[in-house]
C-alpha cells in the first residue's frame, strides 16, 4: 500500500509540474516545431525525391489584383528547348532578370517547385537539433521531479 501512495503522488508531482512549468510548455513547443520541419522537408523530400533542379530566369511577372501579388514567369531549358512556366508563389516585388534554383518534374516538365534542396536538409537539421534539445528539456524536467 505504501508503494502505491509514493507512486501516487510522484504521478501527481509530475502532472501538476507539467501543467504549470513553463520549462516544459516551451519544451513542448520546441518538440513541436522540430516535428514540423522535420515532417516538412521529408514531405518535400518525398515528393520531389524524381525531381531534377535546375537554374530558371525570371522573364516576366503576373499581377493579381485579389491577391496584391506579382507572380514570376520562369524561363529554363528543358531537352533542348525553352520551357516558360508560371509561379504560383507570389510577391511584392519581382526582378525580372533574376536567377532562381527551381526543381521540375521530368515527368511533366511544366511541374515545378522554386528552391534547391539546401532548404529542406536545413529544415531537417534544425528539426532534429530542436527535437533532440526538447526531450533532453523533458527528460530532465521528469527526471528532477522524480528524485
Amino acid at each position: 500500500m505504501e508503494d502505491n501512495d509514493k507512486g501516487s503522488r510522484i504521478l501527481r508531482k509530475i502532472l501538476i509540474a507539467l501543467i504549470t512549468s513553463k520549462g516544459f510548455v516551451a519544451s513542448g513547443i520546441m518538440l513541436l516545431v522540430g516535428i514540423f520541419l522535420v515532417g516538412s522537408s521529408l514531405g518535400s523530400f518525398i515528393l520531389h525525391h524524381n525531381y531534377i533542379e535546375t537554374e530558371a530566369t525570371i522573364v516576366d511577372s503576373k499581377y493579381d489584383k485579389e491577391t496584391k501579388e506579382y507572380y514570376p514567369v520562369y524561363e529554363y531549358e528543358y531537352n533542348g528547348k525553352t520551357v516558360r512556366v508560371e509561379s504560383h508563389y507570389g510577391d511584392d516585388k519581382i526582378e525580372i532578370g533574376k536567377i532562381d534554383i527551381i526543381k521540375y518534374d521530368p515527368d511533366n516538365y511544366e511541374i515545378f517547385d522554386v528552391g534547391s534542396n539546401e532548404l529542406d536538409v536545413t529544415f531537417l537539421i534544425m528539426g532534429g537539433i530542436l527535437i533532440a534539445i526538447s526531450a533532453m528539456f523533458i527528460y530532465g524536467i521528469v527526471k528532477a521531479l522524480i528524485s
